[in-house]
């Protein structure tokens, strides 16, 4: 990025949302984190019996 270039309003980021493709594709990348962060989460805490 140039030295030039002024921050991005959070307002900019968030209009993203607005665009029904981008919300599919954004919703299914976070809900793909929570799978990984649920399994790591409970692949320790979950005892296995034999």
């Amino acid at each position: 990025m140039p030295a030039t270039a002024k921050p991005a309003a959070l307002s900019q980021g968030l209009s993203a949302l607005k665009q029904p493709q981008f919300r599919a594709v954004a919703g299914g990348y976070f809900g793909h984190c929570w799978e990984l962060y649920a399994f790591r989460r409970n692949v320790f805490v979950i005892p296995i019996h034999d």
